[in-house]
């Protein structure tokens, strides 16, 4: 797996609880999951369907935690690919959340 995405934890990311709010995790492996497709050659127009997202969530992530995603192809059919990403406090390598991601092309 190849790291297809970098992100630091800002101020507007945090949550009342003082954590990164479960968005921002989805919108990472969001990112990266557009970069990896594109270097796949599918052209979402910048939104890629996504009919089918599994994620499960690891460790919170605090104020100004270095973060990357780790994306993969787990596998790809005719009309979908699928992937599989990691992501991770670059700095500590502790995992924060893990996705299945199907893409519709």
């Amino acid at each position: 797996m190849q790291i297809h995405h970098t992100a630091e934890v800002t101020e507007d990311h945090i949550d009342h609880l003082g954590h990164m709010n479960v968005m921002f995790y989805a919108q990472h492996a969001q990112a990266a999951a557009r970069k990896l497709s594109g270097e796949l050659g599918v052209d979402g127009g910048g939104e890629l369907f996504q009919p089918d997202r599994y994620t499960r969530h690891h460790r919170e992530q605090l104020l100004g935690a270095k973060l990357e995603v780790r994306a993969g192809v787990l596998d790809v059919g005719e009309d979908r690919i699928r992937l599989y990403e990691e992501l991770l406090n670059s700095e500590t390598e502790v995992l924060a959340a893990s996705f299945i991601v199907t893409i519709e092309v």
